[in-house]
């Protein structure tokens, strides 16, 4: 029986359960509520109160306190999907470092990956990196909690691996869509494998109108996106968890009215093999199950941990014998070589010298010498000055479709975009944006103004558009010096 914890802000799930073949047993599903303030993105910001909040939860509902497993939703966690040749775990690890090493950290980092799908040729990986801090930071906070951490894992890949199972003979291209009570979480698969996951916050209740309309226009978004990414396979499918089956019908009607002809489903347990004694919170806690899931040891942050401290410890030891070995050596030698050549070789070094030093040959080298040092000096100037005109070039900002998917994600549920252009001589992104209400511009001009990438923001306003009821937003965005290089 396996105990998996999943967190990310306030509120928290708890599964007891195990995995057998492709088939679920839940034991128990519980949520709660951690204190206010206490958990922000994952992140544990009031110590004290967590652990007591912990302390009591785990004794109210009599949870095992060893080998736990913690699933963490955070925005610490830097993902990448790699497309990349099929080769051995250590191999793999070693790729995925040199993936990273474009992101400059002061602080070490753990690293963990998820095969999506690979052959004997090729292999495509979820991979991910986390400030190792932050994971030593869970193991003491629970370990003082009374609660003994056997297991790690990212809340994101955890939930790849565990669609990827349960789907796998129920459709090929679709949107899986979690929701909880701050965000909602969607992932695209294409033809079998995933291909995109986002999360977005929604401001408003479950089961209100409001909300059917974040739901449906979060869909709407991923079609948008498959669109312009030229995806052709046909969306099948949504499937939603973590909503009210009651309220199917609020949330049809809200495809109806955006024009989304696809076939939604309302995340059931025994649709995907998962039954037992506390079947009836699963689709609750749809993130907490997908740690149930037997994972390979490159996914566990605690066994990378283990392994970094052991590998630091080894090399540590190591090298201090190794230099004490070359500085007994070296004293060993220098002293046997002095004893020996010192009074031998003091009269036969002069004489060469002088005979060295008044060498035709050696003078014409000399001249020789100090004419090449010149051209090399020259030489010299000129490479630094390339070197820095290249790096003033760096300097520039590019307009990559990775800024196209930030000023996305800034426009949420809030705005529909169409970008226009990228002046690159200005670092300008141009494009238009409108929203249904006034209120929802103020909201997207935050996300915009809350993005590093944008030096500034220039927003000028807004009109009413008649021909299709909506408010067109007056923004443009200069992207911040050497974005979109990466």
């Amino acid at each position: 029986m396996s105990t998996v914890i999943y967190l990310a802000n306030q509120q928290i799930q708890v599964v007891t359960g195990n995995l057998s073949g492709k088939k679920i047993n839940i034991e128990k599903s519980l949520t709660g509520f951690a204190p206010e303030g206490s958990i922000i993105n994952g992140i544990i910001m009031d110590t004290d109160s967590f652990v007591s909040f912990v302390k009591e939860f785990w004794q109210s509902n009599g949870l095992p306190t060893k080998n736990v497993t913690l699933l963490v939703n955070s925005s610490k966690f830097f993902s990448k999907t790699i497309d990349m040749p099929t080769m051995s775990a250590k191999k793999t690890r070693e790729f995925v470092v040199r993936e990273f090493s474009d992101i400059k950290r002061d602080e070490e980092v753990l690293y963990s990956y998820a095969t999506i799908e690979s052959d004997k040729v090729n292999s495509k990986i979820y991979a991910e990196c986390v400030p190792q801090e932050m994971i030593v930071d869970y193991k003491n906070i629970f370990q003082e909690a009374g609660v003994t951490l056997g297991t790690i894992y990212s809340a994101d890949s955890s939930l790849i691996s565990f669609i990827d199972m349960i789907t796998s003979n129920i459709a090929r291209t679709f949107v899986f869509q979690i929701a909880d009570s701050m965000t909602l979480t969607t992932i695209l698969w294409v033809n079998g494998s995933f291909y995109y996951l986002n999360s977005i916050r929604s401001f408003y209740d479950q089961g209100t109108d409001d909300y059917a309309g974040d739901v449906a226009r979060s869909i709407s978004k991923i079609i948008q996106f498959m669109q312009a990414n030229q995806i052709d396979s046909n969306l099948e499918m949504v499937i939603i968890s973590g909503l009210n089956p009651n309220d199917y019908s609020l949330y049809k009607t809200s495809f109806e009215m955006l024009d989304i002809n696809v076939r939604l489903e309302m995340f059931n347990p025994s649709m995907f093999g998962i039954s037992g004694k506390g079947v009836q919170g699963a689709s609750d806690c749809v993130r907490a199950l997908s740690g149930l899931l037997n994972r390979g040891k490159e996914q566990n942050l605690v066994k990378s941990l283990i392994d970094t401290k052991k590998k630091k410890k080894a090399s540590t030891g190591f090298y201090k014998d190794i230099i004490w070995v070359i500085i007994i050596t070296g004293i060993m030698v220098i002293a046997l070589i002095s004893s020996i050549m010192l009074s031998a070789t003091k009269k036969k070094e002069l004489k060469k010298i002088d005979e060295y030093n008044e060498d035709v040959i050696v003078m014409c080298d000399i001249a020789k010498y100090n004419k090449l040092l010149e051209q090399n000096s020259f030489l010299n100037k000129q490479k630094k000055a390339i070197i820095d005109l290249d790096d003033n070039i760096r300097t520039y900002p590019v307009g990559t479709s990775k800024i196209n998917k930030i000023i996305y994600d800034c426009a949420g549920i809030y705005a529909n975009i169409t970008f226009k252009s990228f002046d690159a001589d200005a670092g300008v992104v141009s494009f238009s944006a409108s929203c249904e209400s006034v209120d929802n511009i103020n909201l997207f001009i935050k996300e915009l103004l809350q993005r590093s990438e944008f030096n500034s923001v220039d927003y000028t306003g807004y009109t009413y558009n008649e021909e299709n009821s909506m408010w067109d937003v007056h923004v443009t965005c200069i992207l911040s010096e050497a974005v979109g290089r990466q």
